[in-house]
């Protein structure tokens, strides 16, 4: 006894489904491509694909409170180029441009991948490093410092604009409630460099806030 089934109609079926599997697998890597896009341009700055700021004070609160809780060491430095807007003024913002990536991979360069580093605003950038007291984070802002001013061997323009920058390094401490209160002490210590000529790193401390009541 012998039985004739005809499947074609099933392999016509089967096959519908295989191709729409395929195409639903293409769109959720479409999709996923996008969203991966999307969260780029949400965290980073588009010149120098840093940190942009919110994504910085988003990270720097998050590693403040592990390091409270922890009772581990945290340390932040804002770096500033130096003179920056005669840059603009004498070269054009295209030249500016190239000097602000410049100090990116500079910074990138010198940091660890657990650090953040990011474009806080215009010229200034932020560091934050998680782990590090204020010798360790001294001797990193020490070695940027000279890498900034010793320029960049593939880039001779940077060597021709003789690029400096000035470092403010803060600690967290006891007197560190928030991570806005670091990032604040190290705008001061930055301020202190700038004060004292440019070009080096200044550590804060307390007797800068005791300086500034005493401006006011």
């Amino acid at each position: 006894l012998v039985t004739l089934n005809d499947i074609t109609e099933i392999e016509k079926k089967s096959e519908e489904l295989r191709r729409t599997f395929s195409k639903l697998e293409k769109s959720q890597r479409e999709i996923t491509r996008q969203n991966r896009e999307l969260q780029i341009l949400a965290t980073r700055d588009p010149l120098t694909a840093l940190l942009n700021r919110r994504s910085l004070a988003v990270g720097f609160q998050t590693l403040f409170e592990e390091a409270r809780d922890e009772e581990e060491e945290l340390s932040c430095i804002m770096v500033d180029i130096d003179h920056f807007k005669s840059v603009n003024d004498r070269f054009g913002h295209s030249v500016g441009d190239v000097v602000i990536k410049l100090i990116a991979r500079i910074l990138t360069e010198h940091s660890r991948p657990n650090d953040l580093v990011g474009r806080y605003g215009g010229e200034e950038f932020l560091l934050v490093l998680p782990g590090v007291g204020s010798d360790i984070a001294f001797g990193i802002a020490e070695r940027i410092r000279l890498a900034v001013q010793e320029g960049d061997d593939e880039n001779p323009l940077s060597e021709a604009l003789e690029i400096t920058s000035s470092f403010g390094v803060a600690i967290l401490a006891e007197a560190s409630e928030s991570y806005s209160v670091m990032l604040e002490q190290a705008d001061k210590a930055l301020y202190s460099a700038k004060e004292r000529g440019r070009n080096q790193v200044v550590i804060w401390s307390s007797s800068m806030d005791e300086n500034t009541e005493n401006d006011t």
